[in-house]
């Protein structure tokens, strides 16, 4: 298990590349990672799976990540 919390934050973007191959290969290797991240872009392009919390509580979970849009996770973490 894999726990990544801003991974990204301050990498420049190849470095950025080689973190995402990195959790992509241990994903692949049947291990489970977490991510938190901030930047929904990242989360979406990222994620099988999509946990929206606001204020410390679970608000929402999208299954298919890359179908979703940013207002899409914006309308759920916002309550709207």
């Amino acid at each position: 298990l894999g726990n990544l919390d801003e991974a990204a934050v301050g990498v420049e973007g190849g470095h950025k590349n080689e973190i995402y191959q990195m959790m992509d290969g241990l994903a692949d290797q049947g291990q489970a990672v977490i991510m938190i991240s901030s930047d929904r872009p990242e989360s979406l392009g990222m994620a099988n799976r999509l946990v929206v919390m606001r204020d410390g509580a679970f608000v929402g979970e999208m299954s298919s990540p890359r179908d979703v849009t940013q207002a899409d996770v914006l309308k759920v973490a916002v309550g709207s």
